[in-house]
């Protein structure tokens, strides 16, 4: 562990880097001298153990400190600060603009120096600590697959992940942006928008949205987080999750149209089509021939196959069902007072369902009225 830091003095008078270089050195600093800024540039680019640059402005022939202060900080980061005799603003202000750790005035004394570069370390140590937090915040941030905004109260985006870039390529950035100009490529506020919901409410709010139509998002689940000031209380922003549900919405709305299409074949047929579970109960009831003899889902579903049907034997349906159940397809015949009271004669046939592991977990049945062939057999 490094117990001593090391400062780069960078002054061209002789007498007053020997002075200044002395003071350090009492106080515990090695320190590594360079009288022009070219050999400042290079001790910072090969001597990595440099803690610190104090940095002279007016270095005579060569570059400028404050050159050579920007080429290192170019380079590399670290805190610098500027030890100068120059009081002048515009000379100060020029050395804001490149750093921040402070300004020292030549002849201020040892303890503003000594103390100057406490804070310094102190500041950077701070601003490495929290950058350090950023950097995994934003690692967390970036590595979640679904979408992520940070929205202020006018809904311009301040954050956002890669999922969101992935999913909105813009040239012109997403950063400082409305989110309805950029995802929706509104002018105006979208109607639907959840985010202007939670402001208003302070709740999460949820919504599926369409997605742009360049977008390979073309349906989105959304909810939105509102940010709170700790003070008032008031929503000062959004926090925006957003899930692609393209390839959901997608499969439920092939499958809702294969549904239609399965009632529409099975209303078409004659015969009473019905589906039962493992425990012999009507899960699914099609077919005309249903209707006719006075069978509606509200009051078979759920039942056995023996109250269902009835007939003068319920105890034939049972056996049968449960034969089928065995995986064995089975047909019966069987009787039973439907509709209009007249005695009809049915057969029924039952076929097994199996799930992906071969286990039958269920039977479909088509039960036909043959009275007609019964009565011409007698």
């Amino acid at each position: 562990m490094k117990t001593h830091r090391t400062v780069l003095l960078v002054e061209d008078e002789p007498i007053i880097a020997m002075a200044e270089k002395a003071v350090l050195s009492r106080n515990g600093y090695q320190v590594v001298c360079a009288v022009d800024g070219e050999k400042a540039v290079e001790l910072s680019a090969t001597q990595p153990e440099i803690d610190l640059v104090l940095m002279d402005i007016d270095l005579g022939e060569g570059i400028s400190g404050t050159e050579a202060a920007q080429l290192i900080l170019n380079s590399r980061e670290l805190p610098l600060i500027f030890l100068s005799s120059h009081t002048e603003p515009q000379v100060v202000e020029k050395t804001e603009g490149i750093t921040s750790y402070g300004y020292i005035v030549k002849n201020s004394g040892d303890t503003v120096l000594l103390a100057s570069i406490r804070m310094a370390f102190r500041l950077f140590e701070e601003r490495q600590a929290v950058r350090q937090h950023e950097l995994l915040l934003n690692g967390v941030f970036n590595s979640i697959q679904d979408g992520m905004s940070v929205l202020d109260a006018d809904l311009t985006i301040r954050h956002v992940n890669h999922a969101m870039e992935r999913w909105y390529p813009e040239n012109e950035g997403l950063i400082g942006r409305k989110c309805h100009q950029v995802y929706h490529h509104r002018e105006e506020v979208c109607e639907f928008c959840p985010s202007v919901r939670a402001l208003i409410s302070g709740e999460v709010e949820h919504a599926v949205v369409p997605g742009r139509a360049d977008s390979s998002a073309q349906w989105l689940e959304l909810y939105a987080y509102p940010m709170k000031d700790r003070v008032t209380g008031k929503s000062i922003g959004v926090v925006e999750f957003v899930r692609d549900i393209t390839d959901k919405r997608r499969l439920e709305e092939e499958l809702s149209e294969t549904e239609t299409r399965f009632r529409s074949i099975m209303s078409a047929m004659q015969d009473i089509v019905f589906t039962l579970n493992s425990d012999l109960r009507l899960t699914g009831l099609y077919g005309s021939g249903a209707q006719a003899y006075g069978l509606t889902p509200e009051h078979c579903l759920g039942n056995f196959l023996s109250e269902a049907l009835g007939g003068d034997a319920p105890q034939v349906h049972e056996d049968a069902a449960r034969n089928a159940l065995t995986g064995t397809f089975t047909i019966y015949d069987w009787s039973a007072r439907l509709g209009t009271g007249a005695r009809s004669h049915f057969q029924t046939s039952l076929s097994p369902i199996h799930n992906g592991l071969g286990t039958v977990t269920g039977l479909v049945g088509i039960t036909r009225d043959f009275t007609v062939p019964k009565r011409n057999e007698e």
